[in-house]
């Protein structure tokens, strides 16, 4: 009788001591899918932060990752905000998350400035969801007819483009926007400048404005796809006596552009270029751009979204969002690690545990 009561007692003690597992078990099982969630839910805002583009502040310039396309923005420190190119169509979607991720940060809700350097798919292609998602006070286009029925340029070079076409459809349904050719757009007292094409080109990419941005002692040159015969108009209107700190490369860093008489009259010291198929950036130009002494070469198809602040002292920051750690996976690991450890813990170390997770839920 003595011996069946010990056993019932060892019993029901061993339960007891599962049961507390169990709970610990379950808790854990809960804590790993809340966390996962969050994860998962947040990925995108937990890859801007661990690569340091969620601190970039005052001053900021960005090349979006838009694949085989171009859209850039710049963040002045008292907020107003230029967007220069807008991508393809098929990249709006990504241009408009990163752009999402930019401006709640800096709590931007109005674009002041949307500037189209020329009529080519892959720099106008996202302009109706950028204008469908934001409202944009001032358009500045470039000089080149669209078979819009709605665009009321005339006596210029045509681009035939049904995207063109569109851009220039949505830019002048905008409301509440002024809409103006680039040739008439000064910004002398924001430290900005643009040299729109002075000549009459038959090539769309020649439109392409150069656009100098100096802040905090520091410069910036946006060249759109320009070709080598802008570079040199360019270079007979641009009187400076030292070069540009950076440089968003012309063309996708296509060899057609970016000559090295251009490059010895920018001399940049870092090179920016958006690009995203096989034959982008060419060899002939990253080896024009290693010639001429830059110091860095980044592009968006190898470091994905890239992103420039600069403070008053002219101290610079460079961060890219880049392939960044598989998060999710990450947290799977490091929990399976947790409950090997826990697995392993004592009886006494497993109690003193639950007693914790107890406490903290009551």
């Amino acid at each position: 009788m003595k011996s069946n009561l010990f056993n019932f007692e060892k019993i029901t003690k061993n339960a007891k001591n599962l049961q507390e597992i169990d709970i610990l078990k379950v808790v854990f099982a809960i804590f790993l899918f809340v966390l996962m969630l969050f994860v998962v839910i947040n990925e995108t805002t937990i890859h801007y932060f661990l690569s340091g583009i969620s601190s970039l502040s005052n001053f900021q310039l960005y090349v979006l990752d838009v694949g085989q396309a171009s859209a850039s923005v710049v963040v002045l420190p008292d907020k107003t905000t230029f967007v220069v190119d807008t991508g393809s169509k098929e990249s709006a979607g990504r241009m408009l998350s990163q752009m999402k991720q930019i401006f709640t940060r800096n709590k931007i809700s109005e674009i002041d400035f949307l500037i189209l350097s020329h009529s080519d798919a892959d720099h106008v292609g996202g302009t109706m969801a950028l204008l469908d998602e934001y409202q944009v006070n001032n358009i500045i286009r470039p000089k080149i007819l669209s078979t819009s029925e709605v665009d009321p340029a005339k006596d210029m070079l045509t681009s035939s483009t049904l995207t063109y076409a569109e851009a220039i459809t949505a830019v002048y349904n905008e409301p509440n926007c002024n809409v103006t050719f680039a040739e008439s757009v000064k910004f002398d007292e924001l430290g900005i400048q643009i040299f729109a094409a002075e000549k009459y080109y038959t090539d769309t990419n020649s439109y392409s404005p150069f656009i100098s941005v100096e802040y905090a002692g520091k410069s910036f040159l946006l060249t759109g796809d320009a070709t080598d015969e802008r570079e040199k108009e360019f270079m007979s209107a641009f009187k400076r006596s030292d070069g540009f700190d950076f440089l968003v490369v012309a063309h996708h860093g296509s060899k057609y552009s970016t000559s090295s008489e251009f490059l010895d009259f920018v001399s940049p010291k870092y090179a920016l270029i958006s690009a995203g198929d096989s034959s982008h950036p060419s060899q002939e130009v990253i080896s024009r751009l290693k010639t001429c002494g830059v110091n860095k070469i980044y592009c968006t198809k190898t470091d994905g979204l890239i992103g420039i602040s600069v403070q008053e002292s002219g101290k610079f920051v460079i961060c890219v969002l880049g392939e960044n750690l598989d998060i999710p996976l990450l947290v799977v690991v490091v929990c399976c690690g947790i409950f090997v450890i826990f697995a392993n813990l004592s009886p006494n170390k497993r109690k003193t545990l639950q007693f914790s997770i107890k406490n903290f839920v009551n």
